[in-house]
């Protein structure tokens, strides 16, 4: 009895330490593959926010550009109105 006892708990030990084994590779594989997927995602994104950036810089220097025109206009308007007062 105690002979086979001693196999029935060694075998469900096993069986334990085989399915405990099997869902620890299961959880490392599927972190791994998580990991994987976020490090892409911040790729993806990063270069997302790199092209806002530019996209951003474009913008202002136009706003620039626009603002220098503006203010080449108006001085122009106010050389006008001074020579048509005179």
């Amino acid at each position: 009895m105690k002979v086979i006892h001693y196999r029935n708990n060694n075998y469900d030990v096993k069986l334990r330490f085989n399915v405990y084994n099997k869902k620890h590779i299961n959880f490392e594989t599927g972190h791994k593959e998580h990991l994987i997927e976020q490090e892409q995602a911040l790729i993806v994104a990063k270069q997302r926010f790199r092209e806002a950036q530019d996209e951003l810089e474009e913008l202002r220097s136009l706003i620039q550009d626009q603002a220098a025109q503006l203010e080449d206009y108006r001085n122009k308007y106010l050389q006008v109105v001074i020579v048509a007062i005179i």
